[in-house]
């Protein structure tokens, strides 16, 4: 495999105040194909479909009423759904967590 030289495109502004950009070069090889950065590509895209996706599966499972946070979190794990992406979807929905009384554990509710 051939390697090949990175950069990234970097915005500043010049002596005289005008903005502009320059490329800074990477010191460290490119070793990874087109085919590999496109396959990177789209695992980028693919997190963003599970994150709708758990998304979703939140809406659903509660949308017939609060439930507990402990049933919510299994039934997501059972559904593959990990636990930073759960977080990240209940954040999004601005699902509300509250304590069910003085000992009762937490539920989960949509706003």
């Amino acid at each position: 495999m051939i390697s090949g030289l990175g950069y990234s495109i970097v915005a500043g502004t010049t002596a005289a105040g005008v903005a502009s950009s320059h490329i800074v070069w990477d010191t460290a090889p490119v070793t990874m194909t087109a085919d590999e950065a496109v396959h990177a590509s789209a695992g980028e895209h693919r997190r963003g479909s599970e994150q709708r996706d758990a998304e979703a599966f939140l809406r659903d499972l509660l949308a017939a009423g609060p439930m507990s946070a402990d049933e919510g979190a299994n039934a997501a794990r059972n559904e593959g759904i990990s636990e930073p992406t759960l977080k990240r979807a209940r954040k999004r929905l601005g699902v509300i967590a509250a304590k069910d009384g003085f000992e009762g554990g937490w539920k989960w509710r949509l706003p």
